[in-house]
C-alpha cells in the first residue's frame, strides 16, 4: 500500500513541497530578532533565510556557508532552524522564506517581518541640567559646592563638580 507511486506522490507533495503556516514577527530598529523555522524530513538537507522573491541575489545566510552581514543561521540538526537578524531596520519589513533545499522543489516557511521605529527613537532628546547648591560651613567659613547632573539621551548619567 506504501509503496504505491500515488501515495508516494502525495506524501512528497504534502510533506516536502508545502508551505505550512506562517510566522510574523515584529521588531525595532537597532534591535535584533531570531525566526525559527521547523521543516519535517530535513534533519541533513540544507537550510536557508530569503527575502521574497527568494531568487539567488535574495538568499541573505545558508547553513553550509560562513554567516556574513546581519543574519547568522543556526541549524539544529534536526529539521529546526534559527535565523537571527541583529541592527534591525525599517526597511527590513517585508516577506522572507526560511528554506530548505529538497532533491526535488525546496520546502519553504513563509515569515512576515515588521521593523518599527526604535522606543529610543520616539523619545523626546533633550538634556536635563539639574544643580544643587550645597552649603558646608566649615573652619575657613561657609563653602559652597554645586553638584551637576546631566542626563544624557541614552540614559546615562554624568555627574561634576564646580
Amino acid at each position: 500500500f506504501l509503496n504505491s507511486p500515488i501515495i508516494f506522490r502525495f506524501v512528497y507533495l504534502t510533506e516536502f513541497n508545502s508551505t505550512t503556516g506562517e510566522i510574523s514577527r515584529q521588531g525595532y530598529s537597532g534591535g535584533n530578532i531570531t525566526v525559527t523555522c521547523s521543516h519535517s524530513w530535513a534533519s541533513t538537507n540544507k537550510k536557508y533565510f530569503c527575502r521574497d522573491p527568494c531568487e539567488n541575489r535574495d538568499i541573505f545566510v545558508k547553513s553550509d556557508q560562513t554567516p556574513k552581514g546581519r543574519y547568522t543561521l543556526k541549524d539544529y540538526g534536526d529539521g529546526n532552524f534559527a535565523v537571527s537578524i541583529i541592527d534591525l531596520r525599517e526597511s527590513d519589513s517585508g516577506i522572507y522564506w526560511c528554506g530548505v533545499e529538497r532533491t526535488g522543489p525546496d520546502s519553504f516557511r513563509k515569515v512576515k517581518l515588521i521593523v518599527s521605529k526604535g522606543k529610543n527613537d520616539e523619545q523626546h532628546h533633550s538634556n536635563i541640567l539639574i544643580a544643587i547648591l550645597h552649603v558646608r560651613q566649615s573652619n575657613e567659613g561657609l563653602q559652597y559646592y554645586h553638584n551637576l547632573q546631566f542626563n544624557t539621551t541614552q540614559g546615562e548619567d554624568a555627574y561634576g563638580n564646580l
